[in-house]
């Protein structure tokens, strides 16, 4: 799966994981990435178990029933303005994971490598400046 710039945004202030979802649901729409039943699906997947992963990530996906209509996969990233607190975990940045539960795992496996070392994570939150970096960052793990 190609990242894409469109689908990286920077520095973007939101205080819980209620105004992450809000947002997300305003660039999933936006996009033509998902609809208000993708979200609400999410949002049931983070109550049952929390995605916040550590390390600095939370991982926003759908429940595996919803995920057999998605036919397309894509990524939404959000680095965050500022830590916030999810369930008890610091996170920095936020991926939304919009994919099938053929590549689901690859993607998980791909992301959970990246973001595997605290120090690399917190250097990249310092230093990015630019949508290209997170790409190479995520990347470089493939």
């Amino acid at each position: 799966m190609k990242l894409k710039e469109e689908n990286i945004f920077l520095n973007i202030d939101l205080k819980n994981k209620e105004e992450v979802f809000e947002f997300l649901e305003e660039k999933l729409i936006s996009l033509n990435l998902g609809n208000k039943e993708f979200i609400e699906s999410m949002k049931s997947r983070d109550k049952k178990a929390s995605v916040a992963l550590g390390n600095y990530l939370a991982l926003p996906h759908c429940e595996y029933e919803f995920s057999k209509k998605i036919k397309k996969s894509n990524l939404i990233i959000i680095k965050l303005k500022e830590k916030l607190i999810w369930d008890g975990s610091e996170i920095l940045f936020v991926i939304c994971l919009i994919s099938s539960n053929d590549e689901q795992m690859d993607i998980l496996a791909n992301i959970g490598i990246s973001f595997s070392d605290d120090d690399e994570v917190l250097n990249l939150f310092n230093t990015v400046k630019d949508a290209k970096q997170i790409i190479e960052f995520i990347e470089e793990e493939d």
